[in-house]
């Protein structure tokens, strides 16, 4: 005959014995009782009805990280943490040792030539960085001229990068590419790389984006600049940057280290400072002050093509009485020459006869 199996579920684990890897603990009022017939040895996992299983909760079988580490892994670690802990004493020990040494031999050599070590820490720290980093050396310039000759005739994108050059720089050093070079060369080479390093801190700009993002790029340096300066040292500044030229794109902009400064020109001088950066504007326009003509693409088209138009204009008028007359490129023997009975003379060798608009090289121009 079937007989009655009791299976007792707890919600909570209480007991610590356990029978085929379960849990068992006798039934008390936190547990429930479930009844199934079935045989006495078949299905029962706890042969003894006197212990009934209790069957835990499926999920806490894998919290694998509440689990106590055991003894073994415990002791692997605190062993690795003792040798890290032992690595970084020793390289700290032997990094003082260096320092040491090299601060000892650094006081040697200031008791030798009668300077102090906060003089020999700065000659060695600070003077050797700042002439290696700005003043022009035979190698920066040796790696100047060698960019020049190998991206020379390279497209834009497919041009040699500078560690690539200096990477050739090294190889020729190495080898007796450099032994022949006298002084003089030398000499020329570095004359070579500041005349390049001038250029490209004075130069004028290529367009007139790049005029304006160098005018807002300087301008807001300067302005962090004598902002420090007011908070450090107490000191009042005003700058004023117009325009010098009708050409100019850039932004007229006045820079001040507080409004404190801005309230004299309008107390004592009378006028805002607003309106003394646009008189100082329009008498620099008006009297062609600027310190340094810059001509660019369209400066030189300007003059180009009045200058063609000035000359027809002379020549037609004193031959045919006529004035005013456009230049047609497109049908310039027809319009021009045949029409006018008069013709452009002189056009450069190497320059296409073509719109003074479509010239884009400043050289042709200057040609032209």
């Amino acid at each position: 005959m079937a007989t009655e199996k009791t299976l007792t579920v707890a919600s909570t684990p209480a007991s610590k014995e356990s029978c085929h890897g379960l849990d068992v603990q006798p039934p008390d009022a936190t547990t429930r009782s479930l009844t199934s017939p079935t045989s006495k040895d078949n299905g029962n996992p706890c042969k003894d009805d006197s212990n009934p299983c209790v069957i835990q909760p499926r999920w806490l079988f894998r919290r694998f990280k509440d689990e106590p580490q055991t003894k073994h892994n415990s002791k692997a670690r605190k062993i690795l943490e003792d040798e890290q802990q032992e690595t970084r004493w020793q390289l700290a020990e032997e990094i003082e040792s260096i320092q040491d040494k090299y601060h000892q031999e650094l006081r040697d050599i200031g008791t030798k030539y009668g300077r102090s070590f906060k003089t020999i820490i700065n000659y060695v720290l600070y003077s050797p960085r700042y002439k290696n980093h700005h003043a022009p050396s035979l190698y920066l310039a040796k790696v100047s001229a060698k960019a020049e000759e190998v991206n020379k005739d390279q497209p834009i994108g497919d041009k040699i990068p500078l560690h690539r050059i200096q990477e050739m720089v090294q190889e020729e050093q190495s080898t007796s590419h450099y032994e022949g070079l006298t002084q003089d060369k030398k000499q020329a080479l570095l004359e070579q790389l500041e005349e390049k390093q001038t250029v490209k801190v004075q130069g004028a700009q290529r367009s007139n984006v790049g005029t304006a993002e160098d005018c807002h790029h300087v301008m807001i340096v300067m302005s962090q600049e004598i902002n420090g300066l007011a908070h450090r040292t107490g000191a009042h500044f005003v700058s004023f940057m117009p325009q010098s030229d009708i050409h100019n794109t850039f932004q007229p902009t006045l820079v001040s280290d507080s409004p404190a400064s801005l309230i004299f020109f309008k107390r004592v001088v009378g006028i805002s400072a607003e309106d003394i950066l646009i008189k100082f504007e329009q008498f620099l326009c008006a009297h062609s002050l600027s310190i340094n003509s810059r001509e660019d693409l369209k400066d030189l088209r300007v003059q180009c093509t009045k200058m063609i138009s000035k000359g027809f204009d002379q020549s037609t008028e004193a031959i045919t009485g006529e004035s005013n007359i456009c230049m047609n490129y497109t049908n310039y023997d027809t319009n021009i020459v045949a029409h006018h009975h008069v013709k452009l003379d002189g056009q450069p060798i190497g320059i296409k006869f073509e719109k003074v608009s479509n010239l884009k090289n400043l050289q042709d121009l200057h040609q032209l």
